[in-house]
Parts: structure tokens; sequence; C-alpha cells
């Protein structure tokens, strides 16, 4: 009987290449079904869940995620967007978002798309001034480290709710710390935040060392190199046999 696992991050749980192959590609005795998806902010992240879990409910599958910056967004653009049809090519190669279970392939919609700002903010150019001025734009004028961080709580409730309300097993881990700076929790800096911080379960998170993720893992496990800021495969493959198929067999 095959059991279904699906996993969803950023590019810490989406590389496909040497020297980088992420955590799922190592997963033995499990059909895994990776939505996760490069340079992917946490609402991405949890989009794409949604977008495909409904898709393998009647196989009860597992879900596991691993979460990444807050401070990373996308912008929604379709046709009633100024200059779409340029923007457009634009999307076709830096990716989009598919309303639709993850096929191996992510591919930009004729009609709608979300632009990532990944780990550039702002600072990449993309093949469009209109998107390199809007993404500007955005983090002059409303990107602030609040709110992303009341955002960040709010897709990773909604994942957990919908877990919840099917019954399937959540597993949610982090590319590495997003909760804390200086050894201080990060809600209590914000006020707006703690309540979205206490509907929490806790229960269903894995951390490495009070709330370390992957990163951190890597680095007391003697893997210190980060080719391309990103774990090693022989990292990634430790990782999935010692860390995650023990939480997936639990």
């Amino acid at each position: 009987m095959n059991r279904y696992l699906i996993t969803s991050g950023c590019s810490f749980t989406a590389h496909l290449v040497e020297p980088n192959v992420a955590w799922p590609n190592h997963i033995k005795d499990w059909q895994v079904i990776n939505c996760a998806e490069m340079s992917s902010g946490n609402g991405l992240i949890s989009r794409n869940l949604i977008a495909t879990m409904p898709h393998y409910i009647d196989k009860n599958p597992t879900v596991a995620v691993m979460w990444s910056n807050p401070n990373r967004f996308e912008l929604f653009y379709n046709t009633e967007s100024n200059n779409y049809d340029k923007i457009y090519n634009t999307m076709k190669d830096v990716g989009g978002f598919l309303n639709q279970p993850y096929t191996g392939k992510w591919e930009a919609h004729k009609t709608s798309n979300w632009a990532k700002s990944g780990g550039g903010f702002g600072g990449w150019k993309f093949d469009s001034e209109d998107l390199n001025n809007d993404m500007k734009m955005y983090i002059k004028n409303f990107h602030n480290e609040e709110l992303q961080f009341i955002q960040t709580l709010e897709h990773m409730l909604r994942i957990q709710w919908y877990c919840k309300a099917n019954n399937l097993k959540l597993i949610n881990m982090c590319w590495k710390d997003i909760f804390t700076a200086q050894g201080e929790l990060i809600v209590n800096q914000f006020e707006n935040a703690i309540h979205l911080w206490e509907q929490v379960d806790w229960s269903l998170w894995w951390f490495h060392d009070k709330y370390g993720g992957l990163r951190e893992w890597c680095t007391d496990n003697g893997y210190e190199q980060f080719p391309g800021s990103h774990p090693t495969t022989e990292a990634q493959q430790h990782f999935a046999k010692k860390v995650v198929e023990g939480l997936l067999n639990d």
C-alpha cells in the first residue's frame, strides 16, 4: 500500500540538481508529491499546498512543510494589470503559480501569475522594468517586518487548520530559525501577531535546538559547506533519513 507525502517549501525543499538535491528527493518508501518552488515566500508555499492537497485527500497524505523567510513576498498580476503582456514574458522565466496539482514543472499562466521577490527583496533585476519598479515600490511603501511576520503566521495557520479539518498528519519545519533574533522571540516585538502566535499548535513542529531548522541542523552535524547558499546533497540526504523519515514513521 502506497503512503503519500506532500511537501512544500522554498529552494531548500525544491532543489533538484547537484550539488543541492533537496530532502524530499531522498525520502524512501513514500510516494512524494513535492510542490515546493524555488524562491518561494510563505504565501506561495501555503498557496501551492492548498492547490495540491485536495487532489490527494483520498490518499490520506502526510503533509511536511519547510517554511521560508517571512520577509519574502509575491505580487499578483493578471490581465487587468498594467502592461501585463510585458510582465507575462518575464513571468515565464521567473516562475508562476499553478492552480492545479504540481506535475513536475511550474509554468506561467496565460492570464494570471505571482511574481516572487525571493531573497533579492527588490535587488534582483528582472527583464521587465515595470516589474522591477513594482517590486521597489512595494518594498518602499508597503513592506515591513511586522506585516510579513503576521502574514507568515496566517499562512501557517491556514495549513494547520486545513490539515486538522481533513484529519491529515502535518509536520512543520523551517529552513532556518525564523522566529528569534538576537536570542529573543520576534513575536514579542509585534503586538498584532501575538493572538496568531497563540493559535499555532507547536506540537506539530520539528525544531533543531529551540527554534532552529535545516540550516542549523546541517552546521551542527558537520555539514559546513553551503554551495550556492544551500545544503549539499549529502547533508540533505542525511537530514531526510535521520530527521524526516523518523518524523514520518513516528
